[in-house]
């Protein structure tokens, strides 16, 4: 990706993006800037904008530094490839080849000059029919249409894509083997790693973890990673918690009344919770009254991943009947056994209302929603001494030169840097 990194000023470069790595380099007049962070490392990835109007930027943060990127031609684009790449670094998910052939061809186009005979390459948009770990599952991709089968052996034929002549399967065939697998038989067994069937009942082969089935719409609340596991995070926040309780205490909030979980009618688990829930706006009612419907989505896995839509509505402020808001939970265990919680919200109307009216209740919605999660993240920090992020800040301007020897020596320092530009003009 073509972009810019600020530091003193704008350095523009090339972004390398590899499964490991985020990489930046730049080379302007034989002054070379180099960046390499490990995706584990990184702590969040935000899209910001330049000089706060622009949309055309990406913040990269670690424990130590944040790494400001700019001038993305697709912003977009490049922010749901790095974290897509970010989020299976962090669970220790390898990308599939022909996903990532697939990023490759939306960022250069499709002509690009490969073939089935290059090294390593695999056109993703050709029918061919994949092994998917040790339930034998062959998902078939094409460009029209994604079936999934059942199998528990595949054979040499319907590994070949379509059109493959058998020479050309004779030479992935000898790629595979030159790679370390067997010699396939009759049949190719469906589990290709290097790990026997023992070693995979120990450690839980990641690949396989479950994945959330949400489309993870609305406005993003919280985005963050939390050295908790991942069922502590969630009895912490879903059961009747000596923290949820103390949090709850210190907003004022009365009446509080945890549900049981029971199976609905769905089959999937589901709980309500009643509270009523202190407000501070300075005219109006001083307090709603809140009805909370929890429910657990069904792929949720205990250990691996907790997946909660709750359905909140209120009682006893103006428009109530009006509107009602929608939560989305997604706590997911990462392969260091922290866990990657993330909230989204949204919205939603019962039936037409005014224009200023909605803005109204938007307005007051929001707010009161990220101070809640705001103040949530905050208290789950206190609750296991987990230090804040630091806040963004601006640099400090320089101050101008006060006296007459300041002017002179800040004259003499833009002298020798031009100088030294003008004999970097003369070696090229």
């Amino acid at each position: 990706y073509s972009c810019a990194l600020q530091k003193d000023i704008l350095v523009h470069g090339r972004l390398y993006v590899s499964q490991n790595f985020l990489c930046f380099y730049a080379n302007i007049f034989r002054w070379e800037t180099s960046l390499s962070i490990k995706w584990k490392d990184v702590t969040s990835i935000t899209k910001e904008k330049t000089a706060r109007v622009i949309p055309n930027a990406i913040l990269v943060c670690t424990d130590s530094d944040k790494h400001f990127l700019t001038s993305f031609a697709t912003r977009d684009k490049a922010y749901l490839m790095l974290f897509r790449v970010w989020q299976n670094a962090l669970m220790d998910k390898q990308m599939q080849p022909q996903e990532m052939w697939q990023w490759v061809h939306n960022c250069y186009g499709d002509e690009l000059g490969l073939t089935s005979d290059d090294e390593d390459y695999i056109d993703p948009y050709e029918d061919r029919e994949f092994i998917k770990g040790n339930q034998g599952d062959k998902l078939k991709l094409s460009t029209d249409s994604v079936s999934e089968t059942s199998s528990d052996q595949a054979p040499i034929g319907n590994i070949l894509g379509k059109g493959e002549s058998s020479s050309m399967g004779q030479k992935r065939l000898q790629k595979g083997l030159r790679r370390g697998e067997d010699t396939p038989s009759k049949h190719i067994p469906t589990d290709m790693s290097d790990t026997s069937d023992s070693e995979q009942d120990k450690n839980m082969d990641l690949t396989e973890q479950p994945e959330c089935t949400s489309m993870h719409e609305g406005r993003q609340m919280i985005h963050t990673i939390l050295p908790i596991n991942v069922d502590i995070l969630f009895n912490l926040l879903f059961s009747k918690s000596k923290f949820l309780e103390n949090f709850h205490e210190g907003r004022k909030t009365t009446n509080m009344i945890h549900g049981d979980w029971i199976i609905n009618e769905e089959g999937l688990k589901q709980r309500t919770v009643t509270l009523t829930v202190a407000l501070a706006q300075p005219v109006g009612p001083k307090s709603t009254d809140v009805t909370e419907i929890q429910t657990l989505r069904e792929c949720s896995h205990s250990g691996q991943l907790y997946s909660v839509d709750i359905h909140s509505s209120n009682a006893g402020i103006p428009y109530a009947d009006s509107f009602y808001a929608t939560m989305h939970y997604c706590l997911v265990r990462t392969v260091d056994d922290h866990t990657m919680f993330s909230v989204h919200a949204q919205i939603k109307y019962k039936k037409s209302v005014w224009g200023f009216v909605k803005g109204f209740i938007e307005k007051n919605t929001w707010n009161g929603l990220e101070d809640f999660y705001t103040a949530l993240v905050r208290a789950l920090q206190n609750e296991y001494c987990i230090p804040p992020a630091k806040a963004k800040g601006r640099r400090p301007r320089r101050d101008p030169p006060k006296s007459h020897d300041d002017w002179i020596k800040l004259m003499q320092q833009q002298e020798a840097l031009h100088s030294a530009e003008m004999a970097g003009y003369a070696v090229l």
